[in-house]
């Protein structure tokens, strides 16, 4: 998922992936560590304003607020949650209840604060619905550590992305 921002950077920011990759290296390597996005956000600033030479309300506004609300990670981490319980559990997951765990993922992850395996704590109450055991979020948060490092750099690299797309359409303003 990380990589596919990417080419998204290329596209929508204009800006070589390249450059892009060489400022977000910083704040991914302290995302990958400490598995949490708001801690890395003092690294994600010095990239967007001192790397990247971005606007000031790139930095200032835009970067914080897609801290504090984006979490891009989190639609897939569910989708790959439920399918591994719907196995654990001998319990079939269908194309539908996948498709409506995105839709609520999706709507969840606004709230998701930016500590480490944090969306797990909210999916519990939502995987009840699919016959699936609450305890079940237990097994997924012992086992979350290796899979949080990429799912918090999938985050910030997500993050820096925003920021990038945002002052390119604020600047051809």
């Amino acid at each position: 998922m990380t990589l596919l921002l990417y080419p998204v950077v290329a596209i929508f920011g204009r800006m070589s992936p390249v450059r892009f990759a060489n400022a977000a290296l910083p704040a991914q390597a302290v995302a990958f560590s400490v598995r949490s996005s708001l801690a890395a956000l003092p690294a994600m600033i010095t990239a967007v304003r001192d790397t990247l030479g971005l606007s000031p309300r790139a930095s200032g506004f835009t970067l914080p607020l897609a801290v504090s609300i984006f979490r891009i990670n989190v639609p897939p981490a569910w989708v790959v949650g439920l399918i591994f319980l719907g196995k654990l559990y001998d319990i079939p997951v269908t194309t539908g209840a996948m498709a409506l765990i995105v839709v609520t993922s999706t709507l969840i992850s606004f709230s998701v604060p930016g500590l480490p395996s944090a969306s797990l704590f909210l999916m519990a109450p939502v995987i009840v619905q699919y016959g699936i055991p609450a305890e079940g979020v237990g097994i997924l948060i012992a086992v979350d550590s290796i899979p949080d490092m990429f799912k918090t750099t999938a985050n910030v690299t997500a993050h820096l992305t925003s920021a990038v797309i945002v002052d390119r359409a604020d600047s051809s303003d």
